[in-house]
């Protein structure tokens, strides 16, 4: 059975008179007799604390004589994300109390925290060589979300906030010690935590800056994963076209993807880079990322053959799903939509479109491409 409150009055009261009696007896008795009563007293009302804020799962009971231990692990638990997304149990307000039982230092549990979470590979590390923490699996994503939910309301924001500056922002933008991905994870953090007012004041930067930085660490961030490591000023000065040519190199959608973000963001229409991008998502199969993009990147000086094969690409596609036996309507009107966001119907080849839309008897569509 859980511990109830009374239990924990009970384990009070022998530590407070075991306490009274190794204060005034002195015996190595009295001390031998109070350490046990204090481990019983702080072990019953941390198991507590677990079981009335519905963590009281064997895993987190066990650490409950290791407060500090206890702590890491509760945030750290992959299924901590899910009763984050799902507010079935306040860990933070578990862990205030065990803080308050145990006269912790916050600040300290916090940066410690925040320093494993914006340095993953070390976590990694550390998930090795301990097997009561479960870092090793989880994502970017999730860390973030633990550091933001563990900082909600927070009474020692003025120390937490310096701190995320420090790793968003060093003194030198292109000091090579921290990684980008670090100074990635600190701003979104604190972009997360913070009003647009409040970012400005603490990092005395308007927002205009502070998301163009944000960005830059951004793809910054993922260049690394391809081994392409630039500074932030050598980013900036370095021509974008260079930059995607090297990244499609690596003929894989991840690449491709991110040459797609980085045509998007940076505007670019170079039209060779441009086609290099669509033929390679219709090589691997992207149709999905090569119907958005057909319709948002510049593609006004792309050869013709290269245009009329994507388009007629992602056509067919959509037609294969909407003509799967069901014709359903959802996604009978994603062809319509998609045929109406072609710049020019004669990239098309209108055969197995008009027919298409003849057998879904659709004669507003047939019109259409009568007069086209």
């Amino acid at each position: 059975m859980p511990p109830g409150i009374d239990q924990v009055e009970a384990a009070q009261q022998c530590y407070i008179k075991a306490d009274e009696w190794r204060r005034n007896v002195r015996s190595e008795e009295a001390v031998s007799k109070f350490a046990k009563a204090e481990k019983k007293y702080f072990t019953i009302s941390t198991q507590h604390v677990l079981h009335a804020s519905g963590l009281g799962k064997p895993e987190y009971l066990i650490w409950a004589t290791e407060p500090t231990r206890l702590i890491t692990v509760l945030y750290n638990d992959p299924a901590v994300i899910d009763y984050i997304k799902n507010n079935t149990a306040n860990i933070n307000q578990a862990v205030e109390k065990i803080i308050a039982l145990h006269e912790l230092d916050p600040v300290k549990i916090i940066l410690e925290l925040l320093t494993q979470w914006l340095h993953p590979e070390a976590a990694l590390q550390a998930t090795l060589n301990d097997s009561s923490l479960h870092c090793s699996d989880e994502s970017d994503e999730d860390n973030i979300t633990r550091a933001c939910y563990m900082l909600l309301g927070n009474k020692n924001s003025a120390e937490i906030e310096k701190y995320l500056v420090g790793q968003a922002f060093p003194k030198n933008q292109d000091d090579t010690s921290k990684s980008h991905g670090v100074r990635l994870r600190a701003l979104r953090i604190l972009m997360a935590i913070t009003t647009e007012q409040q970012l400005e004041t603490i990092t005395a930067r308007d927002i205009r800056t502070i998301r163009s930085y944000l960005q830059v660490l951004d793809f910054l961030n993922e260049l690394e994963k391809f081994g392409l490591v630039y500074t932030v000023s050598g980013f900036h000065s370095q021509r974008k076209e260079a930059i995607l040519d090297t990244i499609l190199h690596h003929k894989h959608p991840p690449a491709v993807r991110l040459a797609l973000k980085m045509c998007r963001a940076y505007a670019i229409k170079d039209a060779r880079v441009i086609s290099k991008v669509l033929k390679l998502m219709m090589q691997l199969d992207m149709m999905d990322e090569l119907k958005d993009a057909l319709v948002d990147i510049p593609t006004t000086r792309v050869e013709v053959d290269v245009m009329k094969s994507c388009w007629n690409a992602v056509m067919s596609r959509a037609i294969l799903k909407a003509d799967g036996g069901t014709q359903d309507g959802t996604e009978v009107k994603k062809v319509k939509d998609l045929l109406y966001s072609c710049p020019n119907v004669n990239l098309l080849d209108l055969e197995p479109v008009m027919s298409f839309f003849v057998k879904v008897n659709d004669t507003t569509v047939t019109s259409f491409l009568n007069r086209n």
